[in-house]
């Protein structure tokens, strides 16, 4: 099952994929190629894993752990900046979401949930 993003948090997704680049940029200038192969492949395999394919990852087991360790700690040190990466983007991404809800004139958005102290503080005084 493909889940489709809503138009509004391609931004998001473009920023990630823009930091992927950039790091994969340094990596490459960085490290030598089998670690850039490396940290490729496994990317590869955790993109079709999260969209069509959950055993991805089974084909491409034996290539870590068949790396050295000075490999294997580019590996990890990558998906960790990453990660790190896309959680700031995603982090950054609602602020950007009231900055342009401001700027059009939209005013600000109500939030979806109602705060718990109003309706423990009525169902207290019973």
């Amino acid at each position: 099952m493909t889940v489709r993003p809503r138009d509004q948090d391609l931004q998001v997704g473009h920023d990630i994929r823009v930091l992927g680049r950039l790091l994969g940029d340094l990596v490459r200038d960085q490290a030598v190629d089998e670690v850039f192969d490396l940290i490729d492949t496994v990317r590869q395999a955790a993109v079709t894993a999260r969209r069509d394919d959950p055993y991805a990852f089974e084909a491409i087991v034996p290539a870590p752990l068949k790396a050295g360790i000075d490999v294997q700690l580019h590996l990890i040190r990558a998906f960790a900046w990453i990660s790190l990466l896309a959680n700031t983007a995603e982090d950054v991404h609602p602020e950007r979401r009231r900055r342009f809800h401001r700027a059009s004139g939209s005013g600000t958005r109500r939030a979806a949930w109602r705060p718990t102290s109003t309706t423990s503080a009525g169902a207290a005084s019973e």
